[in-house]
This record gives C-alpha cells, structure tokens and sequence, in this order.
C-alpha cells in the first residue's frame, strides 16, 4: 500500500491527511527510518486538521 505524501500545516509542521497516514509514518520513524528526529506519538491539528507527530509523550 503506497502512503499518502505529506504536506506542510500552515503551522509549518509536516501535515498527515489522518490518523492512519500519521501512525504509519510514526511506525518508519521507529523502524530507524528518520532516527533523529524522535517522534513518539501522533495528535490531531485544530490549526489544520490533520494530524502531526510530536517527541512529547
């Protein structure tokens, strides 16, 4: 299954279209993917809608 590419919240974070794209994304980080970047969870963007990834817990 190809992933949805991501687009920039007007925040200027990486945008995730939903929570699935987001978790998806989430699982290569912790695959080694992206390791510096330390994301550990997913949360939903009142600014945008979407969803975006966070290093808070």
């Amino acid at each position: 299954m190809k992933r949805p590419r991501a687009r920039r919240c007007p925040t200027g974070k990486f945008r995730h279209p939903d929570e699935t794209a987001a978790r998806m994304a989430l699982q290569g980080y912790h695959r080694g993917r992206r390791p510096r970047r330390g994301e550990q969870t997913a949360y939903a963007c009142t600014s945008c809608g979407g969803w975006h990834l966070t290093s808070e817990r």
